[in-house]
């Protein structure tokens, strides 16, 4: 499942692709239980969900007999990231019983088999993850593990991907058949993302890292112009805003998802009916929890009364999900596209459907209040369609029409953050009522948000 179409104005890091050294810790290495993993030598975290166990950066080597690094019974939340697994005459990773682990970044070279999942085990997530020179790669069962994390899945040295969007992603799923259990990745990378070979790739990576307790100050202003026509009139509705948001990280696990907490702090406009002014329905106060992943992609949910929903411009910035960022090193000049088909919705007698394609390319190098900046372009065009019942006549009304939309982001690479966004939007949707022509409403949007890390 890949997000929508459009980026919100939040932090997007730009990794620069440096190596990551690693820890020795002699193998093999055998963990029984959350006790004995909380006392781990170097682990980190407390096994919560929004606080896992976390071994990080450790080189495991070694020959015949154990498991490099094995797992038992360990159900606390933990994370395995950024380490190496050479040479298991056996197994390289084996996990028994367990459950809430997630394997990412690590790189799994000259191992008889890389991972063993037990059957027992639970929730087992491995992403981002680089095998190459295996006997075997995985070995468990998919009602146990999976091999992506819902938006990116692994490199694997036997897959021959096909990546025609210029994402890093793979078309065409992987099948893992270690012994008698196949496995399916989704999602696998094009090009490795851990290891040397990830190292030696040239240019940038956009990815969104996030630390609990980030705060940050979004500043949207917004223009919306919508005109109705109907057989009899035609109505103009213009809406100007300024809207002051604040960003703060709830949690940030190390799993690549974060939830961000925003709130509406300040809130001011005009809104005028064919150039008559009405009263202006500020939304200060309300607040909203974006799910957000390390590569774009989330979702929005409401968790304050209050709100106008066909106040766009005010939930425009927010309710636009991330762009979808390549998993992979890009360039100046590189190019990607995504498209946006999900299954329609319904809501009462109301039904909509939207179908959309993104393109984005890595348009320049610019400078923005003393930052160099990637200069980031989209065109996206929506495809609407739905239907609606006329209360009055209880006719269906059938709707279409398509939405273009621009946007422009420049991101710090100081900082990784998404410093400005500018957007505009326009379109048309008609509707007919009994398959005669009923009302067109034209529709405009600009909208502007500037990011700043001074709350």
């Amino acid at each position: 499942m890949k997000p929508s179409v459009l980026m919100l104005a939040t932090v997007v890091c730009v990794v620069l692709l440096a190596p990551v050294g690693a820890v020795g810790l002699d193998a093999p290495v055998k963990v029984t239980g959350n006790e004995e993993m909380a006392a781990l030598p170097g682990i980190t975290g407390t096994g919560t969900e929004i606080d896992p166990f976390v071994i990080e950066g450790m080189h495991f080597e070694g020959g015949a007999g154990s498991p490099l690094l094995a797992l038992c019974d360990v159900t606390a939340h933990t994370i395995v990231k950024d380490c190496t697994f050479v040479g298991a005459e056996d197994v390289a990773l084996d996990l028994q019983a367990c459950g809430n682990v997630w394997i990412l970044s690590c790189v799994f070279s000259d191992n008889a088999l890389a991972v063993s999942v037990s059957a027992e085990c639970t929730d087992i997530v491995i992403a981002l993850n680089t095998f190459e020179r295996n006997g075997e790669d995985v070995d468990g069962d998919a009602g146990s593990v999976r091999l992506d994390d819902g938006y990116v899945g692994n490199w694997w040295d036997g897959n021959a991907t096909f990546d025609m969007s210029g994402d890093g992603l793979s078309e065409i799923p992987y099948f893992v058949c270690a012994g008698e259990h196949p496995l399916l990745d989704m999602h696998s990378l094009v090009f490795p993302y851990a290891g040397d070979a990830a190292d030696d790739e040239e240019g940038v990576r956009l990815e969104v890292r996030f630390s609990p307790g980030d705060t940050y100050r979004l500043v949207s202003r917004a223009e919306t112009d919508m005109i109705m026509h109907t057989s009899e009139l035609s109505t103009r509705t213009t809406l100007t805003q300024n809207v002051e948001y604040v960003l703060q990280v709830a949690s940030a696990p190390g799993t690549g998802y974060a939830e961000i907490l925003l709130e509406v702090v300040d809130d001011s406009g005009s809104l005028f009916l064919n150039d008559e002014p009405f009263d202006y329905d500020s939304v200060q106060g309300t607040s909203w929890t974006l799910d957000s992943h390390r590569f774009g992609g989330g979702g929005m949910s409401m968790t304050a009364a209050g709100t106008n929903p066909d106040n766009a411009a005010v939930l425009g910035p927010i309710q636009a999900s991330y762009t979808f960022y390549p998993v992979r090193a890009i360039a100046v000049g590189h190019t990607w596209t995504d498209v946006l088909d999900p299954e329609p919705t319904q809501s009462g007698s109301v039904w909509s459907t939207t179908t959309a394609e993104v393109s984005c390319v890595f348009s320049r190098l610019d400078a923005l209040r003393g930052d160099a900046c990637a200069v980031i372009k989209s065109h996206s065009t929506a495809i609407l369609g739905g239907q609606v019942m006329n209360e009055a006549t209880q006719a269906d009304v059938d709707m279409s029409g398509t939405i273009d939309t621009e946007i422009m982001l420049w991101v710090s690479l100081a900082t990784g953050q998404t410093l400005r966004t500018v957007l505009s939007s326009e379109g048309a949707i008609e509707s007919r009522m009994d398959g005669e022509p009923y009302m067109t409403v034209e529709y405009s949007m600009h909208i502007e948000t500037d990011l700043y890390d001074d709350v």
